[in-house]
């Protein structure tokens, strides 16, 4: 505090408070609806508005008592602001001067410092003056003295027990429910939300009891014992825990927020808070309203198929979900409108499906069936109990949950899922009672020819009697072949990548000839064929990363002796396929391996040798001593520059993919102009220790180095460039170059 502020009195400085905010400050409670706000709440700090008053307690020992007769007004008024700014010491001189509601004003505001428990209060002796000898007295254990003798209005008792569930200090939370004065309510709540008025009709279904308030922060916030401790002092396990904000509008109840929400922030937590709700009558059905029954579908959502058996043991049932309605953004009563139905299909799909198998399947309409609607607002997307099981092909639980009362029958919208997600298994169980399951899976199959052939399916492709798919020539390495668990084989088909001096056409600079890979498949009951393979010569660009490379290198299965394309590439391989968990240790294992880096060595040297020798490409006009300068992987780059030297452009410099790119990684410190050339030596100097030592043998810089006699002393502007790089990295092989070159 400056020495202007200093002459000032306290009073005045607490008129700069008073007229600078509210009675009761915004808190917790006001804002627990608004989901980011309440998980960002440690990371806000109110006390940092108001800096005049950062040095008042200082001033507060030298009080004399009239001064302290004048303050005790403002203090009584604006107790709740003061606790937020943590005047804790002057709460201590005014303490028997304010009423009880203040002294528990000054409390909720002060809680709102406990996270972390960086405020300490220093211990006052007899006459009420602080010591500075005595040690603090840590600001969680000062609330919890001071609790039992104040007075709780319920805002004081909610705030109060919201910040001790955000803080952890149950044995806060303890003491306050442990009161037998404890008020009930009602909690005033969200006086700062600017969009009140939006949410009118939602906010009015909001508890405000103070036990339900707190429940409700204690599982936001996912604290189980927190949860406990208020269920067994009485707290409702039904409370509404709704997320209220423009873009994202989730109604839950405590039980599917814990389910959801809960265990996206700590699952072990939020499973423990679970149990306990269920235990002390949380009902599985879930609220009332619009949006009731959100607990088993997110249990079906997140395949918990044991809790999904046990709220349907504790009377759930595949009913409920939220209303058909015209309004498309559910603020005045949650409902689902024709634009979320149809989301993500256009009117051909749709005309399609009632024209192609709406004579042949049964359907209904959209809105006859349960409906939920997830993140809702100015959005959001539609989720149905079948919907659920099938897209992922879980036959078995679809199975085990119609025979629980689970409705199957489908809605032009989900039959269009099931249909483009390819889950022939769930169609084929779903329609297994229709005389016309043939037709219909001709009438997908015209629309959609690879329809169901995504997933493991394709891993079982086995070679076709007429060769469509067989791959003739091939010569397969054992040392990165791929050998898994049934024992099945599978190669890197590195011909893809044309041989030097192999033509398909003008090529421009910094790219290569790649025949590419494309299959038809169609599906055959349980198996899947291939009925054509196509390969097409095509220009590409040099790949930036390992994830490029794996994209462009085709596999090749194995099948007693004879070789066929799959359509599919390396790196779909883990990523695009749904595989049995015995083949993904194996494709795991054989990824980290040895064997996928000398496929990519394998790939790069092709590559690397057709650009090298590319005649469509042009060509730079360097001598091939000068070309040995540089590592391979710079030679399709490499440029005469006007100057005479050699360099190349920003935007080409590339290393091989899995090394180091040097550029991007110099780039990065030193942001230089990519209308610059750079001379790749000069660059590779500057990266050398970060260089991978199995490519430093590449490097050769004698010609960055001038005899004294050529330079006459002067060193040119790669020279100083070396030296300032070599100062940098303070490295002694690089000092040593410099010092050997007389620099």
């Amino acid at each position: 505090m400056n020495s202007q502020e200093d002459n000032r009195s306290i009073p005045e400085l607490l008129q700069d408070l008073a007229k600078a905010t509210t009675e009761r400050p915004e808190g917790i409670v006001d804002w627990m609806h608004y989901g980011f706000r309440l998980r960002c709440a440690g990371m806000w700090d109110p006390a940092v508005r108001y800096g005049t008053l950062d040095r008042l307690e200082e001033l507060a020992l030298s009080l004399s008592g009239n001064v302290m007769v004048q303050l005790t007004p403002l203090f009584e008024q604006r107790a709740w602001m003061a606790g937020r700014h943590g005047l804790c010491t002057l709460a201590d001189l005014l303490w028997p001067r304010i009423s009880p509601t203040a002294q528990g004003n000054f409390l909720a505001g002060a809680a709102h410092l406990l996270e972390g428990d960086a405020l300490s209060v220093p211990i006052n002796d007899s006459s009420g003056i602080p010591s500075t000898e005595k040690e603090a007295e840590a600001l969680s254990t000062w609330i919890p003295r001071r609790l039992p003798t104040v007075r709780l209005e319920a805002p004081a008792a909610a705030e109060i027990g919201a910040c001790a569930i955000i803080a952890k200090h149950n044995s806060l939370l303890q003491c306050l429910l442990s009161r037998d004065d404890l008020p009930e309510g009602p909690v005033p709540r969200f006086s700062g939300y600017r969009d009140q008025l939006r949410f009118e009709e939602q906010l009015s279904q909001q508890s405000t009891c103070v036990l339900d308030v707190l429940l409700e922060a204690a599982v936001r916030c996912v604290r189980s014992e927190a949860v406990q401790l208020l269920l067994e002092r009485g707290a409702n396990p039904n409370v509404p825990c709704w997320i209220l904000e423009r873009n994202f509008n989730e109604w839950h109840s405590a039980l599917s927020y814990a389910i959801k929400e809960g265990r996206e922030k700590h699952e072990e937590e939020a499973d423990k808070i679970i149990g306990l709700l269920l235990s002390h009558g949380a009902t599985p059905q879930g609220l009332d309203c619009a949006g009731r029954n959100l607990p088993l579908m997110l249990a079906i959502q997140q395949r918990d198929w044991t809790l999904s058996d046990l709220l349907l043991d504790l009377g759930a049932t595949f009913e409920g979900g939220q209303p058909y309605g015209e309004n498309g953004y559910g603020h005045k009563g949650k409902v689902i409108s024709e634009v979320h139905l149809t989301m993500g299909y256009s009117k051909e799909d749709l005309q399609w499906v009632e024209q192609k198998l709406s004579p042949l399947i049964p359907l209904v309409k959209p809105w006859e069936i349960p409906l939920f609607l997830q993140g809702d607002g100015q959005g959001g997307h539609i989720i149905t109990f079948l919907h659920g099981l099938a897209s992922d092909q879980h036959i078995t639980e679809l199975r085990k949950y119609e025979a629980r009362g689970l409705g199957t029958v489908l809605t032009p919208v989900l039959l269009l899922n099931l249909i483009n997600g390819g889950c022939y298994e769930a169609l084929q169980h779903l329609l297994r009672d229709n005389p016309n399951l043939r037709r219909i899976m001709f009438r997908i199959r015209r629309r959609d020819p690879d329809f169901a052939t995504q997933g493991n399916e394709l891993m079982r492709c086995v070679p076709e009697h007429d060769g469509s798919n067989a791959l003739l020539g091939f010569h397969p390495c054992e040392e990165t072949a791929l050998t898994l668990a049934d024992g099945t084989r599978l190669h890197a088909w590195l011909d893809c990548v044309a041989p030097p001096a192999h033509s398909h056409g003008p090529i421009s600079p910094g790219c290569f000839w790649l025949q590419t890979i494309s299959a038809d498949h169609r599906r055959r009951g349980k198996h899947v064929e291939t009925l054509r393979t196509r390969r097409i010569w095509r220009a590409v660009k040099v790949p930036k990363n390992d994830y490029q490379l794996e994209d462009f290198i085709p596999l090749v299965k194995e099948v007693n002796g004879t070789f066929f394309l799959l359509g599919i590439t390396l790196r779909s391989l883990p990523y695009g396929q749904e595989l049995p968990e015995v083949w993904k240790e194996s494709i795991a294992l054989w990824k980290n391996g040895v064997a996928i880096h000398l496929i990519r060595e394998q790939f790069v040297e092709r590559m690397t040798a057709q650009m090298s020798m590319n005649v469509d490409a042009p060509q730079p006009v360097l001598s091939e001593k000068e070309l040995k300068a540089y590592p391979p992987e710079f030679w399709p780059y490499l440029l005469r520059l006007s100057d005479g030297t050699i360099g190349m452009t920003p935007d080409s410099c590339r290393l091989k993919p899995g090394m180091l790119d040097l550029y991007d990684v110099w780039a990065r410190q030193n942001k230089p102009d990519k209308n610059r050339p750079i001379d790749p030596r000069l660059l590779a100097w500057r990266m050398w220790p970060q260089i991978p030592i199995e490519l430093r043998p590449f490097f050769h810089f004698d010609e960055l180095f001038q005899k004294p006699s050529v330079r006459h002393d002067a060193r040119n502007a790669y020279e100083e460039e070396m030296i300032r790089a070599a100062v940098q990295w303070n490295n002694e092989w690089m000092m040593q170059s410099l010092k050997d070159a007389d620099l």
